[in-house]
């Protein structure tokens, strides 16, 4: 049976993705539980496009894609969370990549197009909601039932531009509110929706003329804002079998 599982920002602090967080007391209702695996596909014709290998795996060819705090796609999983600067001491293969396409800056945003490639470290995250009024996280596995559209509080995608590290964010809540780190925010930008499509799929998608916004994030203490950019995409994410 479906239901809906928050999480309360209240001590003690945890650290979930790379992201500091205050757990909620109770040792069962509220508490984070570990990610799943997935898979995910990133569908083409949109600004965040795939490889040209199809679907991502978790644990395959050097990718991570797990479901819990938010939906999470790593095209290779062996970075720092919080900075997502690559391990030097893990030897695994750099197999699979995303591509960001920022040619679409939005005028007057302090914005210019700027060249991407495949991005062998590139990431994606899709979050469901923060109350500030309760301090409640809501999960988006628990988005239901199947059918459902919600909108996202919170895309976060890293990239990097001319190999300095970015960050794309889009909706009101940003990366670097519950960690030790400088926070950004998503000012001007849209929400993207997630769908439960079934019983063990997400779907989640900007449409067309949607607005992101771009941050110099290669020092995690100091970002930069780079504007505002026109970005779509549709993701789906589905439980591993």
């Amino acid at each position: 049976m479906w239901y809906m599982r928050t999480w309360h920002t209240r001590p003690p602090i945890v650290v979930l993705l790379g992201v500091t967080f205050l757990m909620a007391p109770s040792a069962t209702f509220g508490q984070p539980r570990p990610g799943v695996s997935m898979s995910a596909v990133i569908y083409g014709g949109h600004s965040l496009k795939g490889d040209g290998f199809g679907l991502f795996v978790d644990g395959r060819s050097g990718s991570s894609v797990a479901g819990g705090l938010a939906l999470n796609l790593k095209a290779w999983g062996f970075t720092d969370p919080r900075s997502n600067k690559p391990d030097p001491n893990n030897k695994t293969p750099r197999e699979r990549a995303v591509v960001f396409d920022l040619s679409r800056p939005l005028p007057d945003s302090g914005a210019k197009t700027l060249p991407t490639n495949k991005d062998s470290l590139g990431r994606f995250h899709a979050f469901w909601k923060h109350d500030h009024e309760t301090e409640t996280i809501s999960f988006p596995l628990d988005i239901g039932p199947v059918g459902v559209l919600v909108d996202s509080d919170r895309i976060e995608m890293w990239l990097l531009v001319n190999g300095v590290q970015h960050v794309l964010t889009m909706g009101p809540w940003a990366l670097g509110e519950f960690s030790a780190r400088a926070a950004i925010n998503g000012k001007g930008t849209t929400k993207a929706r997630i769908t439960r499509e079934s019983e063990d799929s997400w779907r989640i998608t900007a449409p067309k003329e949607s607005i992101a916004r771009l941050w110099d994030y290669s020092d995690i203490q100091n970002p930069v804002d780079k504007g505002l950019y026109y970005f779509d995409f549709d993701v789906k994410f589905t439980l591993s079998k």
